[in-house]
């Protein structure tokens, strides 16, 4: 990881859309998620931290049934 964490960041739609939440809904960083190469990752936020396989990601990401969203009424 470097000092530029835009930099690290693989996906520009995670950038982006970041961006937009801190702009509209007045958000602020308080952790990350780091991905290893398997794809499982580290929530890391304060002195906590989560790890997550990929199947837990996949369902903290897209709740309910296939091919539907459930969110919490927020817009991105």
């Amino acid at each position: 990881m470097t000092a530029n964490l835009a930099a690290d960041l693989r996906d520009p739609l995670t950038l982006r859309k970041a961006q937009a939440l801190v702009a509209t809904h007045g958000l602020r960083l308080s952790g990350f998620i780091l991905t290893d190469d398997q794809g499982e990752r580290a929530l890391v936020e304060h002195g906590a931290v989560r790890w997550l396989n990929n199947a837990e990601m996949w369902a903290l990401m897209h709740p309910g049934t296939p091919g539907t969203l459930v969110e919490s009424g927020k817009e991105v």
